[in-house]
């Protein structure tokens, strides 16, 4: 993978010298030493050459469970293959169900996190929620996701705080627009 810095466009490389435009398959995953975390990164369904949709992130904080980060960020990286392609290579059909099971932990972590009292706490299971953005989300959704967002600022968290501020408007502004655009 090659990020062309100039440009900001991602190509592929395919062969030797041939380049390919980014598909909505394709994975990319960055080391974001800013903020300790590992991203992965997927083509933004509709969106113009280069343009990224979030799809996972692991946190330092998240490998201290006995889990290992090879095990996590393989099994993170099949179950996204798994969720993109019908084949069964390298086992991908056990991880449509690990991805089932993985989504279904990911409503229950955000779950708790929300009824937990804690302003971060409840920040970070909102972050859980807006992760998991798909067409089955309706402008209501988006506006409940706006009020928890705003609970946890209300609460104390400073990252709701600054991401109401400087993220949340203009995501919340390309959800609904996505929505328009499935609806």
């Amino acid at each position: 993978m090659q990020l062309m810095l100039r440009t900001g466009l991602v190509t592929k490389t395919v062969g030797r010298n041939k380049m390919a435009n980014l598909s909505l398959q394709d994975l990319i995953i960055r080391l974001h030493e800013q903020d300790q975390s590992l991203q992965m990164f997927t083509q933004k369904r509709g969106g113009g050459a280069g343009e990224l949709s979030f799809f996972h992130e692991l946190s330092d904080l998240d490998m201290l469970s006995e889990e290992t980060v090879e095990e996590h960020i393989g099994r993170a990286v099949l179950a996204f293959l798994s969720a993109k392609y019908e084949s069964d290579l390298f086992g991908l059909d056990r991880y449509r169900q690990a991805g089932k099971s993985f989504a279904a932990s990911m409503d229950d972590e955000s779950a708790l996190l929300l009824a937990s009292g804690d302003a971060e706490n409840e920040f970070e299971g909102a972050m859980l929620r807006i992760y998991r953005f798909d067409e089955s989300w309706t402008l209501e959704d988006i506006e409940g996701m706006t009020a928890l967002l705003e609970r946890a600022a209300r609460s104390g968290s400073k990252k709701a705080k600054k991401f109401l501020r400087e993220d949340w408007p203009e995501r919340s502004l390309m959800f609904r627009k996505r929505l328009e655009r499935s609806g």
